[in-house]
Formats: structure tokens, C-alpha cells, sequence
């Protein structure tokens, strides 16, 4: 096993490497705290070394002889990203407007789409499913207060 990286895993781990130390430079300005009392600079150091850590992984994983002749890696699933992206837009954009059962609804039915496999009844109950999910959660659970519906 040796280590070989191609020029589309450095730069992909770069970006981690950047987003990573941004998140945790930005959650040194907050208090961090400890374990046991947090702060509101906990998560972002944490998630920012932890993407930091990703990086370093993704540079240095080893490359087996089995994985240099499987060839290239297959080209990116256009369909799911432009589908999840359009999911996410959804949710900020019917969040807001309209409460949070569309916007999850919608949401989780886009990102299912991306998908070729999922059928389209697939896709509703899983939103349906999740959308219940997240009211029963958030809203029953733990209590907080997020509109369901909203018109404008």
C-alpha cells in the first residue's frame, strides 16, 4: 500500500481543510467552555477540527493495489446534488414563508427524488413521514416554537 492522491481528493480536501479552520477560528472569538457546561463556541471549534481531521483522512488514506485497478472513480451523480441543492433551497425559502410542515415536506421530497431508485410514492411517504417526524420532535418534544403553517 502506498499513498496517492489525484488532483480533484486535494483540492476537495483543501476545502474541508479551509471550511474547517474558518468554523474553528470563528468559535475561538466565543466562549468554548468545557464538556460539561459548553459554550456557544463549543460546536464550531469541534465541528471545525473534526472537518480538519476529515481533510488530513482523505489525504492520507492508503490506496491498495485493488483500489489502483478498479480505474477511475465513477462521475458525480449530477441528478442527486442539483435535486438535494434544490431540497435545501426549498426548505430556506418555504420555511420561512409558509412553517415548517412544507418546507420539510418539500425538502425531504426533493433530496429523495435525487434518487433514481426511489419511486415516486417512495419519495411522498418518506416525506410524509419525516415531515411527521420532524412536528412530533420539535414542536411536541421539544417544545419550540416554529410555525407549522404560515401564509406570508
Amino acid at each position: 500500500m502506498h499513498f496517492k492522491t489525484n488532483r480533484q481528493e486535494l483540492l476537495c480536501a483543501a476545502l474541508l481543510m479551509s471550511i474547517g479552520a474558518a468554523a474553528a477560528w470563528g468559535g475561538t472569538h466565543y466562549t468554548i467552555g468545557t464538556l460539561g457546561r459548553m459554550g456557544p463556541g463549543f460546536f464550531p471549534v469541534a465541528l471545525g477540527c473534526t472537518l480538519m481531521l476529515l481533510a488530513l483522512l482523505m489525504v492520507f488514506t492508503p490506496v491498495s493495489a485493488e483500489d489502483e485497478e478498479a480505474g477511475e472513480a465513477e462521475p458525480a451523480n449530477t441528478r442527486a446534488w442539483a435535486f438535494i441543492t434544490a431540497g435545501v433551497v426549498s426548505f430556506i425559502v418555504l420555511g420561512s414563508m409558509t412553517g415548517l410542515v412544507p418546507g420539510t415536506f418539500f425538502l425531504v421530497l426533493l433530496a429523495a427524488m435525487g434518487d433514481r431508485g426511489n419511486s415516486k410514492r417512495a419519495c411522498v411517504l418518506v416525506a410524509v413521514g419525516v415531515t411527521v417526524l420532524a412536528v412530533v420532535l420539535f414542536r411536541l418534544l421539544l417544545q419550540i416554537q416554529i410555525p407549522l403553517f404560515t401564509w406570508m
